[in-house]
């Protein structure tokens, strides 16, 4: 929001074809831009754009730790990152 950008390197959950959650040190401000590029053991990756939809603290006792909800600007095939996942029959 104040118009400086930073690089994370965060381990992805919750990979959907919307968006993706990640635990980080410090909340991330609602509606933060976001590049998230993301990289199969194949070495297969894609580049995605979002927004920061949501931050949660994970424990309220701890001033560290929040988990962070990216929402995509357009949906992607969330198949290739989450092992075992069936891709939908046409």
């Amino acid at each position: 929001p104040d118009g400086r950008s930073a690089t994370y390197l965060v381990q992805c959950h919750n990979v959907s074809a919307g968006g993706l959650g990640f635990i980080h040190a410090v909340p991330m401000p609602r509606g933060s831009r976001c590049t998230v590029a993301m990289q199969t053991e194949e070495g297969e990756g894609i580049i995605a754009s979002g927004r920061v939809a949501w931050t949660r603290q994970v424990d309220p006792a701890s001033p560290q730790g929040f988990e962070v909800g990216v929402q995509f600007d357009r949906h992607i095939d969330p198949s290739p990152f989450v092992p075992g996942m069936l891709t939908p029959s046409a």
